[in-house]
């Protein structure tokens, strides 16, 4: 019963590093498979973002993040600086003249 009660506890404690675990989506400007390369190749390695997936039938970011690590805001302000849109915080304009001209709003 000891070991019983121990398990139980472990077992419960165990969902604790999930409860600052979001997930949400962003409205980017993003349109093609080149700004999705882009996309995933520079949100790769970010800490805290544990998945990032622009649909594009939607043009939004599908993320999945650690909020104690990051926060959302954060992690429009890194899109921008990729170079596009990010809900309401506009591409970074140095950035967004870098894109392949595909990836310029009005491309498709």
């Amino acid at each position: 019963m000891k070991i019983l009660s121990i398990l139980l506890i472990f077992w419960l404690g165990m969902g604790e590093g999930d409860k600052d675990i979001q997930k949400t989506e962003i409205k980017t400007s993003a349109v093609c498979d080149h700004c999705k390369e882009r996309l995933d190749k520079a949100l790769k390695e970010v800490e805290g973002l544990k998945y990032a997936f622009l649909d594009l039938k939607t043009f939004n970011l599908k993320v999945k993040y650690d909020a104690e690590i990051i926060s959302l805001d954060e992690i429009r302000t890194l899109v921008s600086k990729i170079g596009y849109d990010a809900d309401d915080v506009p591409a970074n304009p140095a950035s967004y003249d870098k894109l392949d001209g595909c990836c310029k709003k009005g491309a498709h």
